[in-house]
């Protein structure tokens, strides 16, 4: 009995991981798109018009699978984020992340 299940769970996971890697239906994983401060959006280096981006993602290779990370400066209004995320989502693209600036803080005591 513990056997096959054994064998049950393997198969399964055999077939999870075969159906991750073809998930993206040959497409990149992964995407930046940067957001400047004074509202500019760019694509690998390049300017986009927000209408334009799903259209200038196909063009890159993204899939509908592809994760897209959306840099923002500290500050971005929600209204932004959330143009951006509707502009990205009517192209198909459900895998979105927003992210800002890491900071980190360190404090060394003096003897």
């Amino acid at each position: 009995m513990r056997a096959a299940a054994r064998m049950l769970v393997c198969a399964a996971l055999l077939a999870c991981l075969a159906g991750c890697d073809q998930a993206n239906e040959g497409g990149v994983p992964a995407v930046d798109i940067v957001l400047s401060p004074s509202g500019l959006i760019t694509l690998n280096g390049t300017p986009v018009n927000v209408q334009n981006l799903p259209a200038k993602l196909k063009q890159a290779g993204a899939g509908r699978q592809t994760s897209v990370r959306v840099r923002v400066p500290d500050g971005t209004s929600r209204q932004t984020l959330q143009r951006l995320g509707a502009h990205l989502a009517s192209g198909g693209y459900s895998r979105i992340v927003f992210s800002k600036p890491q900071k980190a803080h360190a404090r060394v005591k003096r003897r």
